[in-house]
C-alpha cells in the first residue's frame, strides 16, 4: 500500500484489511456521544479557496489523467454543511449492538466485558445507548490493538460524558498495566455558563501503550509563571481551542466543527513517534492529524466516512507543503510536485501482497567477544537462516555466538532499536551494549512478535 492514504470508508472495514503490528501511533477521536447531529459550515474564505483549488486541480487532471478528477461538484456541495450523526438512541442501534456481541469470541475479554453490561440493560440498570456506543468504539479497538506495533502507543481522545466507560473499555483490551496517562486538555471556551453545575472547559485523552517498552521522548512547555522550561505534565493548558478567547497561533480554523489545534496533535506525535514512524487516524475528520503527520515527516492513514476529510486534506496539505496563500491560480510545476507528494485515495479497504499479510520473521540471537567483558557487553543479531549465520560467525575471531533466543521474531528491526535505546552502549562500539545476559534476553521477550 502506498502511504500517505486517505481511506473514505467506515472505518471497520478498512481496519480489518490492514495488516498485524502495521502503524506506530494512533490517534482516535470519535464521536463523544453526545446524542446530537453536527453541522457547521465551513468557513466561507476556505470554501472559495479550496473552490478555486479544485477547479484548477481537475483542470489539471483532464489534461494529465490525475487520479482525484471531477470531485469539485460534490465538494462544493458537502462542504457547505459537514456534518455528523452523533446520536445513540434508536432501538435498532441497540439491536445491533447485541447482535455484534453475539458474534464475538464467547472467551474474549470484550465479549465477557460487554455482555456484562447487555444483562444490565435487560435489568436496566445499564442505558442501551451506552450499550450502543460502547459497542461501536470495542469492536473498532480491538482492531486498533491488532494493527498497533508492539512498541506503538493510542492516544484515544474524549470528554467527560464518556471518559471513565471508555478508560475501562480501554483496560480490557490494552491492559491496565498499560495505561500510561490521563492527559487533561484545559481551554476556556466561549458560552454561557450552565445554572446547575460547572462549565465544562477539558477533554480527557487516554494514553495507552501496547507494550512494556514504547517510544516516548518528553516534551518541554513554558511555565506560565515563571517562563522557565520544563517537562509537560498529564495537564495542558498552554494549547487553546479554536472556541476559546485565545486562538490557537499558526493554525487556520476551516469550520469544521470537531476541528482540534494542530499544536495538539503536534505534541502527541513528537513525544510518540519518530520520523518514518506510520500514523493512524481511524477517525481523521478534517484530516488535522494528517497535516501535523505530513509537517513532522511521518506516514500517515487517515479514514473517515465522508469525502469531505479526503478534500480537506488535500488543500490543507497542499497550502502547508508549498506556503501559498492563493491555491489558484495554480503553476503547472506545483501541481505536479503535489501529485506526487499527494496522499493516496481509495473507498475501498487496502490489499497486501503475501509478503505484507505475512511479515518476515528472523532469529534473534546475542553475539560477545574475547576483546570485551563477555559476560556483560553483547550485540543484536539477526538472520533468517540461523545455520548459515552460525557459520559465518565461526570465522570471526572477535565476535562468538552466545545464546539464540527460542522463537522467530517479526519486528525484529524494532527489537534491535529498542535495545540500542534502552541500554547503556559502549562509545568505542556503538553497536554494542552492557547488560546483564538475563535482563537483556527478558526484554527482547516482553517486546518480540513471534
Amino acid at each position: 500500500m502506498h502511504l500517505p492514504a486517505i481511506f473514505c470508508k467506515d472505518n471497520i472495514t478498512i481496519l480489518k484489511a490492514l495488516p498485524d503490528g502495521y502503524v506506530d501511533l494512533i490517534y482516535l477521536d470519535p464521536p463523544f456521544k453526545k446524542n446530537r447531529i453536527f453541522n457547521s459550515p465551513l468557513n466561507k474564505g476556505v470554501r472559495a479557496e479550496i473552490q478555486d483549488f479544485l477547479d484548477d486541480f481537475n483542470q489539471f487532471n483532464a489534461n494529465h489523467q490525475s487520479a482525484i478528477s471531477n470531485r469539485s461538484l460534490r465538494w462544493e456541495k458537502e462542504a457547505k454543511q459537514p456534518s455528523f450523526d452523533d446520536t445513540w438512541h434508536s432501538k435498532l442501534e441497540t439491536m445491533e449492538a447485541m447482535v455484534g456481541i453475539a458474534t464475538m469470541p464467547k472467551d474474549s475479554h470484550l465479549y465477557l466485558y460487554l455482555s456484562s453490561l447487555q444483562g444490565l440493560v435487560k435489568k436496566q440498570l445499564f442505558r442501551p445507548d451506552y450499550l450502543s456506543y460502547l459497542t461501536y468504539m470495542g469492536v473498532r479497538l480491538i482492531e486498533l490493538h491488532r494493527v498497533l506495533k508492539s512498541t506503538g502507543s493510542i492516544y484515544l481522545h474524549c470528554d467527560p460524558d464518556m471518559s471513565h466507560h471508555l478508560r475501562v473499555l480501554m483496560d480490557v483490551i490494552f491492559g491496565a498495566n498499560n495505561f500510561r496517562n490521563e492527559i487533561v486538555w484545559c481551554y476556556s471556551n466561549i458560552g454561557r455558563a450552565p445554572k446547575h453545575h460547572y462549565p465544562c472547559k477539558h477533554d480527557v485523552i487516554l494514553f495507552y501503550n501496547k507494550g512494556a517498552s514504547s517510544y516516548f521522548e518528553q516534551q518541554s512547555v513554558m511555565h506560565h509563571m515563571s517562563g522557565k522550561p520544563y517537562a509537560a505534565p498529564d495537564w495542558w493548558i498552554d494549547i487553546p481551542s479554536f472556541n476559546g478567547f485565545m486562538k490557537p497561533k499558526n493554525d487556520s480554523h476551516v469550520g469544521y466543527p470537531t476541528q482540534k489545534p494542530l499544536a495538539l496533535l503536534t505534541r502527541i506525535i513528537e513525544t510518540s513517534s519518530q520520523k518514518g514512524d506510520i500514523v493512524l487516524d481511524p477517525f481523521c475528520g478534517c484530516s488535522t492529524t494528517c497535516v501535523a503527520a505530513d509537517q513532522l515527516g511521518r506516514k500517515y492513514i487517515g479514514i473517515d466516512i465522508s469525502e469531505t476529510a479526503y478534500l480537506l486534506t488535500m488543500y490543507r496539505i497542499f497550502k502547508q507543503r508549498f506556503s501559498w496563500s492563493k491555491l489558484a491560480p495554480l503553476k503547472k510545476d506545483g501541481i505536479q510536485s503535489y501529485i506526487h507528494a499527494t496522499p493516496t485515495f481509495s473507498t475501498e479497504p487496502p490489499i497486501f501482497d503475501q509478503q505484507q499479510q505475512a511479515p518476515k520473521s528472523n532469529f534473534v540471537y546475542l553475539l560477545t567477544s574475547d576483546r570485551l567483558a563477555k559476560d556483560d557487553t553483547f550485540k543484536i543479531g539477526i538472520t533468517d537462516d540461523l545455520d548459515r549465520r552460525l557459520n559465518e560467525h565461526d570465522k570471526i575471531p572477535d565476535e562468538k555466538l552466545y545464546y539464540v533466543l527460542k522463537g522467530r521474531y517479526t519486528n525484529y528491526r524494532e527489537i534491535e532499536r529498542e535495545v540500542l535505546t534502552n541500554f547503556k552502549r559502549i562509545s568505542s562500539r556503538r553497536e554494542w551494549v552492557i547488560a546483564k545476559k538475563e535482563a537483556l534476553i527478558a526484554f527482547i521477550e516482553s517486546i518480540g512478535v513471534e
